[in-house]
């Protein structure tokens, strides 16, 4: 299973020892923002708080952000494109 988050992001947890709380250390995504583990309860921690998947197809997939045009159906994955659209799709009326 892969778990996306911030690329270099500390994911620490917290645990009761002697009425005190202690933070420690769990993990450390990677450049690319990856966590890859098989443990469960790791697992049922994570999934509130990050999006988890079962192959890296998938997890690079969603990295992906899609772009909607509010005034019609076209999509796309960058800013520029989408300036590029609405330019010349939808014109300002003088």
């Amino acid at each position: 299973m892969i778990v996306l988050g911030n690329p270099h992001e500390l994911v620490s947890i917290t645990e009761r020892k002697d009425e005190a709380r202690h933070r420690r250390p769990l993990f450390r995504f990677d450049k690319d923002g990856m966590y890859e583990t098989d443990d469960a309860k790791i697992l049922k921690r994570l999934k509130s708080q990050f999006h988890i998947f079962d192959n890296i197809e998938l997890a690079n997939e969603s990295k992906k952000v899609k772009r909607h045009c509010s005034k019609c159906d076209f999509t796309c994955t960058n800013q520029g494109d989408m300036l590029t659209h609405h330019r010349k799709a939808h014109p300002k009326k003088t």
